[in-house]
């Protein structure tokens, strides 16, 4: 018998087929081609062989693919567990450094409290020379000599306080300075 070819095949199935919509059994389809190409048995014989071979490797697949993804499970978990572990290790590693944190800072507390103290006596002092100098510049004519005396020692002694204020402001800054550097120092 003359072998048709495999378009001719399905063409004469979709024919013997005809218009019906309905999908046609595989097997009544088979056995229809096998009726018209006996010799198409061994293209289906090597084409069913051939889906076994893939189907054991698909299922060899699903096999190690199941076996893979119990692996990264059980690896995920061990990382969170191990993630876990080393977090509070560091935080108690950490914490060995909080009472040399809260010593820095108190200790800037205690120097920003001592700073708002100076600064706030030196403008004071800095508003009471404005005005006795103002009153000094308005009275000057009125005052006799040992009030006039009197009124610039008042104010030597005045700026005297401010310059002192001024050098302990400049040592509290740079003490600040070098305690916040500390802080950052500290910082993890």
């Amino acid at each position: 018998m003359k072998q048709l070819s495999v378009p001719v095949i399905v063409a004469i199935a979709f024919a013997l087929h005809g218009c019906d919509r309905r999908p046609m059994n595989t097997e009544a389809m088979r056995a229809q081609v096998l009726r018209a190409d006996p010799e198409f048995a061994t293209v289906l014989e090597r084409r069913d062989e051939l889906s076994s071979r893939i189907k054991v490797l698909e299922n060899e697949l699903a096999l190690r693919r199941g076996q893979v993804e119990r692996q990264i499970a059980q690896l995920r978990q061990g990382l969170r567990e191990t993630t876990d572990h080393v977090n509070h290790s560091i935080d108690g590693i950490k914490a060995l450094l909080n009472p040399a944190l809260e010593n820095i800072d108190r200790e800037l507390a205690e120097a920003n409290t001592e700073l708002k103290l100076h600064r706030d006596e030196r403008s004071s002092l800095g508003r009471s020379v404005s005005s006795l100098r103002k009153s000094i510049k308005q009275h000057a004519t009125q005052w006799t000599p040992p009030e006039r005396a009197q009124k610039d020692d008042e104010l030597v002694q005045l700026l005297a306080e401010i310059q002192r204020l001024d050098h302990e402001i400049s040592g509290i800054d740079a003490h600040l300075r070098i305690v916040r550097m500390k802080r950052q120092l500290l910082r993890w």
